[in-house]
């Protein structure tokens, strides 16, 4: 993965952290931009740190035992993984697939070492990470939920209310759709 000097603004919630801590930051934090539908982490990935999405949308999916796709999350600007979070803190390789899922997205990524030190003595990286856990405990339970209980059609009319813009527009094709439900194209149609 190739990175860049292209620096964005902290993350809204790391304004709250001491001037030594920002400063930190500013001379460690990697920057990434991702263009169309590229796979940035692997299964039985090491992880380099913790990604935080300033810009886009990142997919965080498994494959089944046949071979298919299920999206377990979707990561949106100034959210982060709890994956990465957790491969950082425990030092084991990355359990699941991460792609891009919009045009352009652009993370911010803060190196394992880093996170760890800033994660002991500054209050808001510690909120921080209770956020994502939180957030990202409600979405893997839900896809489970959906997973293992609601019907294709329903499952597909939850993916539409996820997906669509402030318009009620989803921009995706049906091959999309049915790649994230881990179904056949046609079967949504």
């Amino acid at each position: 993965m190739a990175f860049s000097n292209f620096m964005p603004s902290l993350p809204l919630t790391f304004t709250d952290l001491s001037v030594d801590s920002k400063k930190i930051l500013n001379q460690t934090m990697l920057y990434k931009k991702v263009k169309g539908n590229q796979i940035l982490i692997r299964k039985g990935d090491q992880v380099s740190g913790v990604y935080i999405v300033t810009r886009g949308q990142l997919r965080v999916y498994a494959l089944t035992a046949q071979g298919k796709e299920t999206t377990l999350y979707w990561i949106n600007k100034g959210e982060s993984c709890i994956l990465s979070i957790n491969c950082v803190f425990s030092d084991v390789l990355y359990p699941a697939f991460v792609e891009n899922d919009h045009s352009l997205t652009e993370i911010s990524i803060i190196p394992s070492a880093i996170f760890r030190k800033l994660y002991k003595t500054e209050t808001s990286i510690q909120n921080f990470t209770v956020d994502v856990l939180s957030a990202r405990i409600f979405d893997l339970m839900s896809a489970l939920e959906e997973a293992s209980t609601l019907s294709v059609k329903q499952k597909l009319a939850n993916l539409l209310l996820k997906k669509s813009n402030s318009s009620r527009c989803v921009v995706m094709s049906q091959e999309k759709m049915a790649l994230h439900l881990g179904s056949a194209r046609e079967v949504i149609t």
